[in-house]
């Protein structure tokens, strides 16, 4: 008798198993042709009988036919019985919200670790991705590098180019590992991938390696990669070929190189070109573009004038953080003698940002106490800041002052910043030093050449000074400057001429 009982399992065993393999093929080819109703009971039968495949199909059905709980039901015992692909679909819905799911990233992390622990690829994306944007508990990149890593060697290409970008923004010391993983990536023929190898080799000043990269980016028409190769070949003094880049970057929507090419244009004094481009930037949000706009309409280049809009431009570019247009704006300000309380606080604002021109010219307004209260001490200040910027009329200011108008005036000191004034080709500066040596320190000799650089300069009374210099020595040479200094408007030299 125990012998027939094991006969018997011996032969229906097989037959459930034959019979269950034949439910679930009857209702994968009925679910594939979307006939539910044919596959429905044939994948019941089937995933009674454990084929997870057919649990998996089944799920989907429950899903398309709007019976979420139950779809729910049947995919998570699937996915708790290490079916891959049901953790990574159940992950999907709740991180997105689909099919009536409420979204709960949370619990969609749950999913996909799942998913990853059973070696699925997407699945491990898609845990690094939830960790990468914070939408998790205690989120950062770093928890999120090992599951790209894993996606990754997988074979999932998306993982390659997620990891090496993590990587290399994460850990400096971990450059080659980086590159290596998106060699892989871009070798697997991801484009974007070839963009940021690029981009790494680029910013690492490796340029002859960033070109491979990017040339296969852009001709896989990922444009920002032709601005980066345009600019590579800029730096090889190569214009030709980065015009015509940016050229493709700009017609394809990347604004950045219409603003390369408008400053470009700029340079070659080609205003009307410079304009098409600039505007086409700065209308597409690059606020350089606005700036370099303003100054076209406020001196009337490529474009009619017109202070309005070149004010508008200025402020726009200031507003979006371009500190050269925040000095620019001041200065036309000033120039015009309005809105001086506001000029103050733009430049303010660009000497804060190193526009060292505008700490200058905010020491102006601090000494002669428009749109600021006047103080003498905040305008040295300031003054001294640009001069040690090498803003050679900052140091003139500074000497004025010392020489003439501080309560303890210091000669030497007065002297000292003049020069430095001279040096950086500000006539004054040098005119200034010449009296400094001739009548502070009584040292005619060593005024002589400041007062020849003036003169030549045209500052008639420097050139005066010299003649004066001259008249015993050389009464020629004397006549000819005092001529020069009153045909130059001196009137005290046509006196003595």
């Amino acid at each position: 008798m125990k012998k027939l009982v094991v006969s018997i399992f011996y032969y229906v065993i097989p037959l459930i198993a034959f019979a269950a393999n034949s439910d679930f093929e009857i209702g994968k080819k009925a679910f594939e042709k979307n006939d539910f109703k044919t596959a429905l009971p044939h994948l019941q039968k089937a995933c009674n009988q454990n084929i997870l495949e057919a649990c998996f199909d089944l799920g989907h059905i429950y899903l398309e036919l709007n019976k979420k709980q139950d779809a729910l039901q049947i995919l998570d015992k699937t996915c708790s019985q290490n079916y891959a692909l049901a953790c990574l679909d159940l992950g999907t819905l709740y991180k997105e919200g689909l099919a009536g799911v409420k979204a709960n990233p949370q619990k969609a992390l749950e999913y996909f670790q799942k998913g990853c622990e059973n070696s699925n690829a997407d699945a491990c994306f898609e845990v690094g991705a939830l960790y990468r944007d914070k939408k998790v508990a205690n989120a950062s990149p770093q928890k999120a590098l090992p599951f790209f890593k894993k996606a990754c060697d997988l074979g999932l290409s998306d993982g390659c180019y997620e990891y090496g970008v993590l990587l290399a923004q994460s850990d400096s010391k971990k450059y080659n590992e980086a590159i290596k993983t998106l060699e892989k990536s871009c070798s697997a023929s991801l484009p974007v991938a070839c963009y940021q190898l690029g981009i790494l080799y680029k910013d690492n000043k490796e340029l002859q390696k960033s070109k491979k990269p990017l040339e296969q980016a852009c001709n896989n028409k990922i444009y920002e990669a032709c601005f980066e190769l345009a600019q590579v070949y800029e730096e090889e003094n190569k214009p030709q070929k980065a015009q015509t880049l940016y050229t493709q970057a700009c017609d394809k929507g990347v604004y950045d190189a219409c603003y390369m090419l408008g400053v470009a244009a700029l340079d070659k004094e080609d205003f009307k070109t410079a304009y098409n481009y600039l505007h086409t930037a700065c209308k597409n949000g690059v606020p350089d573009a606005c700036y370099f706009l303003g100054i076209l309409y406020l001196d009337g280049k490529g474009v009619a004038k017109n202070y309005q809009k070149a004010t508008k431009l200025l402020k726009q570019a200031c507003q979006k953080g371009v500190p050269t247009a925040c000095h620019e704006l001041a200065v036309t300000y000033i120039t015009k003698n309005s809105h001086l309380k506001e000029a103050a606080s733009l430049l303010q604002k660009s000497c804060k940002s190193g526009i060292a021109e505008s700490c200058y010219e905010l020491g102006n307004l601090y000494a002669q106490g428009k749109g600021v209260k006047k103080d003498p001490m905040q305008a040295t200040t300031l003054w001294k800041m640009a001069c040690d910027e090498k803003i050679a009329p900052a140091c003139f200011a500074l000497g004025k002052y010392l020489a003439y108008t501080a309560k303890q005036k210091d000669s030497n000191k007065a002297l000292s910043y003049f020069t430095q004034a001279c040096k950086g080709h500000f006539a004054p500066g040098c005119f200034e030093a010449g009296l400094q040596y001739k009548y502070a320190l009584q040292e005619p000799n060593r005024a002589l050449p400041y007062f020849r650089w003036a003169c030549e300069s045209d500052i008639a009374p420097a050139c005066y000074e010299l003649a004066l210099l001259y008249k015993n020595t050389q009464p020629k040479k004397a006549k000819e400057l005092l001529q020069n200094a009153c045909k130059m408007g001196f009137k005290k030299a046509c006196k003595d001429f």
